[in-house]
């Protein structure tokens, strides 16, 4: 049942000031948070910016870090869950295994303008230009961080990076030698099981393999009725790293997962029963295999290849997708003249073959091309204080031929303490197969409904076009970074972006048309570039170390778009999720708190409060939620932990989407035990 806006605020307090009065002065005397401290912190370097390592307060760009400490203490259980820590992210659960995921707006299952990268490698389906949250999966024990760029980064990675990118890099093989198992399970997660093993393969290579697995319990509908989504997913991974010569540095790393899940799919088509809710399974198989060289030039700088091959075949819901890609690229980053140079060249391959039942697209079989180059050059000035960035990159793609994509940054460091920047960039989001080549039947309204007087079958029918082009952003960023004595440090973001050429549905007027229903009306929705419009907000982080046994992170988020139709006044324009443009499916206001404390023994207790604002557009209301996590070591090889999640709300829907027919499920609260082992 709902709760009251006071008793959801009085719980959490409730609870988190129990866990302070818990800390003894001899947990005060601990360092364990020593990882998660402040000049920790500030000490962490990231690699998404430029690809190079950077410290994140020398960075030109809205950037985020969650560690692998972060994910352990907030209780996550996959890496969706984990990202909800950042500002500017918006992350909802639509059923047990589905996710929508994006970065300042425009979320959906299929977030088109948010580049999402392991180890540097883009992991997304070129049929929507998304990601499959619940195929590409990562063990959260592999993951040393998350890099989260808030805002345009196709200068160096790419189209569509446009409103942010989201790298997680895993841990070097070296990182430690050993054996790790992980368990966890709970009302909502059956299971989740990982086995980590390390070795060291002489003094200059080591390995490491990962098998994991997971089993999800069925959710419920709005009426509270289990539903068939139950999901079971299981991974292998290797990784390996080596240094053959003291120039040069070696990773290789490959990934074979596969599941399957039972999903309830809205079908529709012209012949009878016209639409049903079709309860039926699915599932998905696929592998990727990465390999990366680096080489130290001296005086000439640094080179470093890269080259990957990934299959994946999937069903779902009358949708099978086959989909190969094939990568190569080069970079090379050397100094002239007082700055400092990187330029690159790439290639990618795709081989798609896609069928859709009842749907159907233009082309079963595509094969697409990329070609893409890239420069970026950093100027230093002000005695190394402060420095410029400019660099453009050149794409040419099939979908929509040449690109540009330019870049200009600015960063002043006066002091250790202080950092200010700007930037101004312009991405691209490249048109999907989806959009090119789909003909699909989303909807039907019998004869003589409310939505349909006529004594005809009504359809509404979405259609590609070939035609559309990439959408343009202009995007103009500020940032403060400043700490503030030893204890406090604070990240504030502004930002304004123009889109333009954005692809939508343009609503055609209802035909007569013979479809093998017999005479029916049929309203086509065609995908145009055919809206336009601003987006704009503010983001802020603060972390404050309270003492060495306690900290906070807060974090908040403000969003306001303003997208109207391009094709001129007070016309029926939807946009790609199948909502109007002018409401809003992201949250205006999001916030977030959490706090940790280190209890005597090495135990800990963790809280994180959350904010996230209603979704008008889809019907779903704003809601306050807090999640609790408590863990102790029984031994010196073996930690248990505790964790409460959505504990102020039994169940609520987070999200709805409708192109691919996934009905939205209950998120329920969950009570799960976490056991580690390290041998």
């Amino acid at each position: 049942m709902p709760q009251s806006r006071q008793g959801r605020r009085v719980v959490p307090l409730l609870l988190l000031s129990g866990a302070w009065a818990a800390a003894s002065p001899a947990a005060r005397a601990q360092e364990t948070l020593e990882d998660l401290s402040l000049e920790a912190l500030l000490a962490v370097e990231v690699t998404s910016v430029a690809r190079k390592s950077q410290k994140l307060n020398e960075t030109a760009s809205a950037v985020f870090v969650i560690t692998a400490d972060d994910i352990r203490r907030s209780g996550a259980i996959n890496v969706p869950e984990a990202l909800r820590m950042a500002p500017g992210m918006e992350v909802a659960r639509i059923d047990a295994h589905t996710y929508a995921v994006s970065i300042r707006g425009f979320n959906n299952r299929f977030s088109n303008r948010l580049l999402v990268l392991i180890d540097g490698v883009s992991v997304y389906t070129p049929t929507f230009s998304g990601v499959f949250w619940d195929q590409r999966r990562v063990a959260l024990a592999d993951v040393e961080r998350i890099e989260i760029i808030r805002g345009p980064g196709a200068t160096i990675w790419g189209a569509n990076a446009v409103n942010g990118v989201i790298n997680i890099i895993t841990k070097q093989a070296q990182s430690g030698a050993g054996v790790v198992a992980e368990a966890a399970g709970g009302n909502d997660v059956d299971a989740d099981l990982t086995l980590q093993v390390s070795t060291g393969l002489g003094e200059k290579a080591a390995l490491r393999l990962t098998a994991h697995g997971s089993l999800i319990n069925p959710s419920t509908d709005l009426a509270g009725n289990q539903v068939s989504d139950r999901t079971q997913f299981g991974q292998l991974s290797a990784r390996f790293d080596a240094s053959p010569s003291p120039r040069d540095q070696l990773q290789a790393r490959a990934d074979l997962y596969w599941g399957n899940f039972e999903q309830r799919n809205l079908i529709v088509d012209f012949v009878p029963p016209f639409a049903q809710i079709d309860p039926s399974d699915g599932g998905f198989v696929g592998g990727q295999a990465m390999i990366n060289w680096g080489r130290d030039l001296g005086a000439r700088g640094q080179l470093n290849v890269q080259s990957y091959y990934e299959r994946s075949i999937r069903r779902q819901g009358g949708f099978d997708f086959d989909v190969q890609i094939a990568d190569f690229e080069a970079s090379h980053r050397f100094g002239f003249a007082g700055n400092e140079i990187i330029w690159g060249l790439g290639y990618r391959l795709t081989d798609d073959d896609d069928t859709f039942e009842p749907s159907s697209l233009a082309v079963d079989q595509r094969t697409d091309h990329r070609v893409s180059g890239f420069v970026q050059t950093e100027t230093p000035f002000a005695a190394g204080r402060a420095a410029v960035t400019l660099g453009v990159k050149l794409d040419y793609n099939t979908f929509s031929g040449f690109e540009v994509q330019p870049s200009a940054r600015v960063i002043w460091n006066p002091n250790a303490a202080t950092g200010l920047w700007a930037a101004v960039s312009r991405a691209v989001r490249t048109p999907s197969r989806f959009e090119d080549d789909i003909d699909q039947v989303i909807n039907f309204a019998p004869p003589g409904s409310p939505f349909n007087p006529t004594p005809l079958p009504a359809f509404i029918e979405l259609v590609g076009n070939t035609e559309v082009e990439a959408e343009n952003v202009v995007t103009v960023e500020a940032g403060w970074r400043q700490r503030i004595g030893a204890r406090l440090r604070m990240d504030v973001t502004a930002y304004y972006a123009r889109s333009t050429d954005l692809i939508a549905l343009n609503a055609m007027p209802p035909a007569l048309q013979l479809t093998p229903a017999g005479p029916s009306l049929v309203q086509q929705f065609q995908f145009e570039n055919a809206a336009m419009g601003g987006s704009g907000g503010v983001e802020a982080a603060l972390d404050v170390d309270l003492t060495s046994w306690a900290r906070l992170r807060a974090a908040y988020s403000y969003l306001s778009l303003d997208l109207a139709s391009a094709l001129g006044p007070d016309l029926p324009v939807e946009d790609a999720t199948g909502f109007r443009l002018d409401a809003s499916a992201s949250p205006n206001h999001q916030a977030s708190l959490r706090a940790g404390v280190d209890l005597p023994g090495g135990a800990t207790i963790d809280g994180w409060a959350r904010y996230v604002g209603a979704l008008e557009a889809v019907g779903i209301a704003d809601y306050v939620d807090f999640d609790l996590r408590v863990a102790a070591p029984l031994t010196k090889t073996l930690s248990v932990a505790l964790v409460g999640q959505n504990l102020l709300n039994r169940e609520r829907f987070e999200f709805q989407e409708i192109f691919t027919g996934v009905q939205p499920r209950n998120i329920r609260r969950q009570v799960l035990v976490q056991v580690t082992a390290r041998f």
